[in-house]
């Protein structure tokens, strides 16, 4: 049996009550604008950015003997996106599903399942831009359910999205080069990126959407190799819009029907340690985005902060 105990500052892991892992809980929900001196004449595609993967695909975890099969393989994060952000993360990934003949008809997907309100992943981002001078992608990479060909649907969605981030967003025509302390500047620190180009050229209020890297790979090792070839393709190029290492493994349907990998929570818990280490000591110099599952099983946030600090203040 898995449960997890808040004690005061730190947060530990118990299996069978034995403890397997404690940490401090800590925050960081001004990281970007307490360090602005360092990161203000940098553009998004320079700054190495703590992501996460399916961002709105959360659950608070119970017990792992409880788990139904979406739990298991659809849920990729154990924190809200409030949390998500409070605890350091800027760039999140989003899929939206479209459900007309429903009272709710926006929805945020991880494939066919819907998992929670579009309206309250919106009210959550707003709550941390207004309590905060911090800048967030809000990046929507897929179209899972009712959007299909029809375009229409592209731009109901998009009125929706400018009604709910109106006086948030930044104007696209800023552009992707724009520098940090630009961004800042206009007053204005949601970026939403959107996957549907004939969309994008059709609006001030989204951009191009962020380049995912994703290696589809089912081991560690696969994943490193997708990794190391990425981060070292992106030394020299001066890419203006911002990257994605998509870094988790992906099961296929057969890994899923025997278990082979485990769940999502289980490969997040093998991988993101490597992850850490590997961004802490090999791509610390490239890194853009660097999307995780689970992040709170992972050091990313904390690697970026501190890799942001040193490779732009020349130490």
């Amino acid at each position: 049996m898995d449960k997890v105990i808040y004690r005061e500052y730190h947060v530990a892991w118990l299996r069978n009550d034995t403890v397997r892992m404690t940490n401090c809980l800590q925050t960081q929900p001004h990281w970007m604008s307490e360090r602005r001196a360092i990161l203000g004449s940098l553009p998004m595609s320079r700054v190495f950015l703590p992501g996460t993967h399916d961002s709105a695909s959360y659950e608070i975890y119970v017990e792992a003997n409880s788990e139904n099969f979406v739990e298991r393989y659809v849920i990729t994060q154990d924190v809200d996106v409030l949390a998500q952000l409070i605890y350091g993360v800027r760039y999140l990934d989003i899929r939206v599903g479209h459900y007309p003949h429903t009272n709710i008809v926006w929805w945020v997907n991880h494939g066919i399942f819907s998992i929670v309100p579009m309206q309250a992943i919106i009210n959550q981002v707003k709550t941390f831009l207004d309590k905060t001078n911090e800048i967030v992608i809000f990046d929507i990479q897929e179209f899972p359910v009712g959007f299909g060909k029809n375009l229409a649907v592209h731009h109901d969605f998009v009125a929706f999205l400018e009604e709910q981030f109106a006086g948030y967003y930044l104007p696209k025509s800023y552009g992707w080069a724009s520098t940090l302390n630009t961004i800042w500047s206009s007053g204005k620190k949601l970026i939403i990126g959107y996957d549907e180009r004939r969309i994008v050229n059709r609006y001030e209020s989204i951009w191009p959407c962020v380049t995912h890297q994703w290696g589809n790979v089912r081991t560690i090792e696969d994943l490193f190799n997708h990794l190391n070839r990425i981060e070292t393709e992106s030394l020299g190029q001066s890419k203006s819009i911002p990257r994605s290492a998509m870094a988790e493994l992906t099961p296929n349907t057969w890994d899923i029907i025997l278990n082979r990998l485990g769940s999502i929570r289980q490969m997040a818990e093998n991988v993101n340690i490597n992850v850490t280490n590997w961004y802490n000591s090999k791509w610390q110099s490239t890194a853009n985005i660097v999307a995780v599952d689970f992040v709170r099983s992972s050091g990313i946030i904390e690697t970026a902060i501190e890799w942001n600090e040193r490779r732009n203040s020349h130490c």
